[in-house]
């Protein structure tokens, strides 16, 4: 196994790739109190130089904190989270239980549904791309609520990516999406 880096547009986070599916619903920690899913995510936050892990799917994105440089640490990161795989240390944990998420899918308009099928299908294999994730809010009214998540939260070029990009794109497909939002 060989975990590898690589660089994302967000220049505070570096995305590994673990080179399989590991993970079927990405999600964001932003504190160890937030890990109880990932023993991974946990022993990625005892390391003083991070600041949020986003678990995707097949890799992880890491941002880092101000004070260090990706050239001191990211090999490390990279040996250590390997490390965890060859020692078959358990990367997530699977909830038996509906998420909110889920619930909350169950009373979805067919808008809501449309756009969150978009979302799922064609923008967020392309974030995921750059060691990012959108995730659906709400919609209404016309306007579409979005969460960014890994190396889309907080990147400068985010508001760009979200507006010409994302707000184009579904504007194009859903006549009735007047603006795109991120929260």
């Amino acid at each position: 196994m060989n975990v590898t880096f690589e660089k994302t547009p967000n220049p505070d986070c570096l995305k590994f790739n673990l080179g399989f599916e590991f993970n079927k619903s990405p999600f964001s920690c932003t504190h160890i109190s937030e890990t109880d899913c990932s023993p991974l995510a946990y022993k990625l936050f005892e390391f003083p130089w991070t600041s949020e892990v986003f678990v995707g799917t097949n890799f992880i994105t890491l941002k880092k904190q101000d004070w260090v440089e990706w050239n001191s640490i990211a090999t490390d990161i990279a040996n250590f989270i390997n490390e965890q795989i060859v020692n078959n240390e358990p990367l997530v944990v699977v909830s038996q239980s509906m998420s909110e998420s889920e619930i909350a899918n169950l009373s979805l308009d067919e808008i809501s549904t449309r756009i969150k099928l978009i979302l799922e299908n064609e923008i967020r294999p392309s974030l995921a791309s750059d060691g990012g994730d959108i995730d659906f809010i709400s919609y209404g009214d016309g306007i579409l609520k979005v969460e960014l998540k890994g190396a889309c939260k907080g990147c400068p070029s985010s508001t760009q990516t979200l507006k010409q990009g994302i707000e184009g794109y579904l504007q194009e497909l859903i006549p009735d999406l007047k603006k795109v939002i991120s929260i």
